[in-house]
């Protein structure tokens, strides 16, 4: 992933809507699953760290149990500024990871679409997860709405239900929860994917104003309560190590 990616993360990823909304969607998703906050996460594929640093300013999570994953070092530089643990390990080798007792919890959030195996990723997360640990997944959704965002930020692929739930299942997991998220911003990046409509060189996240962040954010969160939406830009789910 480009370094500019990394910078952008890093102011944005703490107060834009779109990061809002997805950090409640996972949060609601564990406490579901769970029945109660979680003792452990680890964020594989932490980026700039913004997931796990809201866990822990929001009480949701101790500093000392949210752990970050992430070989980027313009993405380490971030995290060790935010005060977040960091495991030194490639993703490609979820063996290496050197923790003891293995989290409970493992997000992977905007990861799977980057991988060559994401299959065998899978599998390694769920041979070392605890039995009623979970794995929570975000990816983007639709091939259809493929477009030069895609090719910029290195995606191998964008998901489908049957995809997630059949790489889960592959990767050992049974899947509690999946659902589309983003609905109402389907139709304009299908467009915009159509169309041709994002340059290279524009930066990833349109900026608004505070007043309309607000509301964006108040809106996709109330809309992402509703987990029966036939589409959306984005895919969720929840999956446990299966007992076999």
């Amino acid at each position: 992933m480009i370094s500019e990616h990394y910078r952008e993360l890093a102011t944005l990823d703490r107060s834009y809507w779109w990061f809002l909304v997805r950090h409640r969607i996972v949060m609601r998703m564990i406490t579901r699953a769970l029945g109660r906050k979680p003792v452990s996460v680890l964020d594989i594929g932490a980026g700039a760290g913004g997931f796990l640093a809201t866990l822990v300013d929001e009480g949701f999570i101790g500093r000392d149990d949210a752990l970050a994953l992430e070989p980027s070092p313009e993405a380490q530089a971030v995290l060790t500024q935010r005060r977040l643990k960091i495991l030194d390990a490639p993703l490609s080798d979820l063996a290496a990871v050197k923790v003891d007792p293995f989290p409970e919890v493992v997000t992977l959030l905007d990861v799977l679409e980057h991988l060559d195996d994401p299959v065998g990723t899978l599998r390694d997360i769920s041979r070392r997860l605890p039995r009623e640990g979970l794995v929570v997944i975000l990816v983007p959704a639709l091939p259809a709405l493929w477009s030069r965002w895609d090719d910029l930020l290195a995606h191998r692929r964008r998901y489908t239900r049957r995809m997630l739930r059949d790489h889960l299942l592959e990767g050992g997991f049974q899947t509690l929860a999946l659902q589309y998220c983003f609905a109402g911003i389907t139709l304009p990046a299908w467009y915009r994917a159509r169309f041709g409509l994002a340059s290279a060189e524009a930066g990833q996240f349109a900026r608004v104003r505070p007043l309309l962040n607000s509301i964006l954010t108040r809106f996709f969160d109330l809309e992402s309560r509703w987990p029966f939406w036939p589409l959306g830009t984005t895919l969720a789910a929840v999956a446990r190590p299966r007992p076999d």
